[in-house]
């Protein structure tokens, strides 16, 4: 139901064992535009007074004489305004480092690497085992999908909720009372998922003890 009707690739979402890690690759590209982009958006409403004081600078020359054009073609009908190419000038300057300055903002604070599998060992970018059992996620598996995935946040979200000061607070009789333990605390730092390398660890590669880092 929430495959795409309209499709570059349709192939690509017929049943098969990629259809899986396709699927999922589309989402993590489609959750980084979007995050992208909202920061871009932020970025360039942090960037704004700026371009204003950049706009009004590019209005005028070095020795405070306005800015006029100076056309290669002499054009059969002039626009007479006074202001008209003070206006263009200001609009063009002021979303140029508008574009610019969310460009910049949302290529510092969006992490580039979401889809990338270094050792090609994330089982939700490889093809999809029909045939075998599905097992209960481990801490890698469960981190890894935690960090990407929006379902799996709500998830845990919602597995948490009665933990929460502001549930016991509000609704006493329901909220859950029990000590919350830290489930990486008896577990080795290369079994838990680090977004910053993209490095997926599991009982069978041993690719960690060739890295120098």
């Amino acid at each position: 139901m929430n495959d795409p009707w309209i499709s570059l690739h349709p192939r690509k979402h017929m049943a098969s064992p990629k259809r899986w890690p396709w699927k999922n690759a589309h989402y993590l590209e489609n959750s980084y535009k979007f995050t992208f982009w909202t920061n871009a958006a932020l970025g360039a409403a942090f960037t704004a007074p700026f371009a204003v004081w950049f706009a009004r600078r590019m209005q005028r020359f070095q020795g405070g004489v306005p800015a006029v054009p100076f056309p290669k073609y002499n054009y059969d009908f002039v626009n007479l305004d006074p202001g008209h190419f003070t206006r263009k000038t200001f609009r063009f300057y002021f979303f140029g480092a508008c574009l610019v300055g969310g460009y910049l903002f949302a290529s510092y604070t969006v992490d580039t690497a979401v889809m990338k599998d270094p050792w090609f060992s994330r089982p939700d970018l490889r093809p999809f085992p029909a045939m075998v059992p599905k097992e209960e996620l481990d801490i890698t598996e469960r981190t890894m999908l935690e960090t990407h995935y929006q379902t799996f946040r709500n998830e845990k979200y919602a597995e948490n909720k009665k933990h929460r000061t502001w549930y016991r607070l509000f609704f006493p009789n329901d909220a859950d009372y029990s000590v919350n333990r830290n489930p990486y605390s008896q577990t080795h730092r290369e079994n838990v998922y680090n977004p910053a390398n993209n490095y997926y660890a599991r009982d069978t590669n041993h690719f960690r003890h060739h890295l120098n880092e």
